[in-house]
């Protein structure tokens, strides 16, 4: 195909010394030559960094910003998205790879169909492998149906950024809301993922499938929620805490707020009760600084504002972590920026 169109892949960095050469050589395959590669090191202590440095010179056009402290996902993300020029953006995680025509399959649909977002496909290595792969039986979805699909629909079993790629102008707009929200976001490592797709989908228009090429999601012991890791499990708290205010402020400004509530509740709550299992774990009845953060829950619950009806529901013996244990295990998966 004719590669006029830039895309740009960001490629968030920290820690992942041992996934970078895979990572990298899948880059470097790319049937689809212009594109425009950022990575952004989040103060790694492995050396990443240092690897990605001295590679830089294996592509046309890459370049690495490095952060002096680490920040971790979401801003992390935000500084890769900030300097990217492309046409199209997408995101790749550095401890993952992907298929030598991936990008150019993902391209080449959106092209054909004039759509703003394209949904890739991908495959779980390592780990739970069996988690069910996002089901797209329509041709398109558009407009408020691909909020809806990609977040409350049982089809889609994965809210990721990195198996997205987003057109120039619904990117814009979608950044332009991101920026608001930088501004004490440090530590946010989790639900991250969920601002992003939130945003960008509520600006898409039209989003599309793309199939027979995948994104490799690699699956290792450092990403997982580290269930009896008291510092970290703190951290996951205070990054959903930072993560849902956002996400409902973005609904609230957008007056989408009252239509998807009981959604967010639903969705957000049983986030919330896998925490609070883990935190179980580890005996928050002799942890204060634990206890103070799984005894939140009626703040969480004024925050979502569900309806009477839908609060009774719950009330009335619905299981979060029953109804919602594929979400919590896709969730368990990715939590690599934690520090």
């Amino acid at each position: 195909m004719v590669e006029s169109k830039k895309i740009s892949v960001l490629v968030p960095v920290y820690n992942v010394r041992e996934y970078l050469s895979k990572c990298l050589d899948s880059l470097e395959r790319q049937t689809y030559r212009n594109l425009e590669i950022i990575f952004v090191d989040d103060a790694s202590t492995d050396g990443s960094a240092d690897f990605v440095e001295k590679n830089l010179c294996r592509f046309a056009n890459a370049r690495l910003i490095r952060h002096e402290q680490n920040k971790n996902l979401f801003l992390t993300r935000i500084s890769a998205m900030k300097e990217c020029t492309g046409d199209y953006i997408i995101c790749l995680d550095s401890d993952d790879y992907v298929d030598s025509d991936y990008y150019e399959t993902l391209l080449s649909r959106m092209l054909e169909t004039d759509a703003d977002m394209s949904l890739g496909d991908f495959v779980m290595e390592g780990g739970n492998a069996n988690i069910p792969r996002s089901i797209f039986n329509k041709e398109s979805y558009l407009g408020e149906e691909i909020m809806e699909y990609l977040f409350f629909s049982r089809e889609n079993r994965i809210y990721s950024v990195w198996n997205k790629m987003i057109r120039r102008d619904c990117f814009d707009a979608g950044l332009a809301d991101l920026m608001k929200m930088v501004d004490g976001a440090e530590g946010i490592n989790i639900c991250e993922d969920n601002i992003f797709l939130f945003v960008f989908s509520y600006h898409a228009k039209k989003l599309v499938g793309c199939h027979g090429s995948e994104y490799h999601y690699v699956q290792h012991r450092n990403q997982s929620c580290t269930d009896f890791d008291r510092q970290k499990l703190i951290m996951q708290f205070e990054s959903f805490d930072k993560a849902t205010e956002r996400i409902v402020a973005f609904f609230k400004s957008k007056g989408i707020f009252e239509k998807y509530k009981d959604h967010l509740y639903d969705r957000y709550m049983s986030i919330f009760s896998f925490l609070k299992q883990n935190a179980l774990k580890i005996g928050i009845s002799n942890d204060l600084d634990l206890k103070r953060y799984t005894d939140n829950r009626k703040s969480y619950m004024a925050r979502f504002q569900p309806s009477p009806k839908f609060q009774n529901s719950i009330l009335l013996g619905r299981s979060y972590i029953e109804k919602h244990k594929k979400i919590a295990d896709i969730f368990k998966k990715k939590t690599d920026q934690t520090t």
